[in-house]
């Protein structure tokens, strides 16, 4: 039995463990805070406009939970570069590992599209290549970014 709704349940934990390791480098202000906010609200309310009418609607909004909670991930893994909790080579994997894990998803979102709604098998499977070109690589980054550097 496939579950789409319970994979991106768990993805949101993922993300929202990511966002407590990096945030913990990051001396959020009230402006930091108030910016993620904003910005997160927007994404929602302008995702709750744009809904397409033929799409499951719980899969929708948690998609779009899932994705804005992606994209404040990806800031908070930029912010590391400017603290001193992670070694620079740390915050770098950080960052590249973040970024490689949204494209990632970028391609996760775009595949059901592609197989559903133009069924291009050459297409589909270079999607799926993708997906696994850029996963791979940004949890092997991530992984390592909690090693200290040898000196």
């Amino acid at each position: 039995m496939e579950s789409p709704e319970l994979g991106i349940f768990i993805f949101i934990f993922v993300q929202i463990t990511y966002i407590l390791r990096h945030s913990r480098a990051i001396n959020l202000t009230a402006i930091h805070i108030k910016t993620l906010l904003l910005l997160s609200t927007a994404v929602l309310f302008l995702g709750f406009f744009l809904k397409p009418k033929n799409i499951d609607t719980k899969l929708y909004y948690l998609a779009l939970l899932y994705g804005t909670l992606l994209i404040n991930s990806l800031i908070c893994a930029f912010l590391t570069l400017r603290s001193n909790l992670y070694y620079k080579h740390s915050s770098l994997m950080i960052v590249f590992g973040m970024f490689l894990f949204f494209m990632c998803d970028i391609n996760v979102g775009l595949y059901p599209l592609v197989t559903e709604s133009y069924n291009i098998a050459s297409l589909s499977m270079t999607i799926y290549f993708l997906i696994w070109f850029f996963y791979l690589p940004s949890q092997i980054l991530l992984a390592l970014s909690g090693y200290r550097k040898l000196k």
